[in-house]
């Protein structure tokens, strides 16, 4: 396996994951039996959250968003961010690989995980990043 970097996209479909949990949620803080004030403290939380997320991790913007991985022949990764600094990132050994989605964890502590739905990735990209976590990382 070379070094190349795998270029990843905005993810309409992950964008749709974050926007539903966040919209379940916002209806979970405003509804629970509190006052108002921690009621409206959860949702401003939740909305924050959210929000972020969708912006950091689907659409894929801000500098410290994850815009590239490159896999390394000796099952080490590493990704790229908008502003191009280029980080390891320890694979943990839980990383899965559910159908089409291709969940990344990072074996420090509070690091977020690379979450990849079909629509982020070139089906090539999809298909060497699979067979990598699968023979490399995973040892499957």
């Amino acid at each position: 396996m070379s070094h190349v970097w795998h270029e990843l996209r905005a993810s309409r479909q992950l964008a749709g994951v974050l926007g539903t949990i966040t919209l379940l949620a916002l209806l979970a803080a405003l509804l629970i039996e509190a006052p108002l004030w921690l009621r409206a403290g959860l949702a401003v939380t939740v909305l924050i959250s959210g929000g972020r997320s969708l912006i950091h991790h689907a659409l894929r913007r801000g500098n410290t968003a994850i815009t590239a991985v490159r896999l390394n022949p000796k099952g080490t990764m590493e990704t790229r961010d908008r502003a191009g600094r280029v980080q390891p990132f320890p694979l943990h050994p839980r990383s899965t690989l559910l159908g089409s989605i291709i969940l990344l964890r990072n074996t420090r502590p509070f690091a977020p995980a690379i979450i990849l739905l079909p629509d982020a990735l070139s089906p090539d990209s999809q298909r060497q990043i699979r067979a990598w976590l699968r023979w490399k990382a995973l040892g499957a």
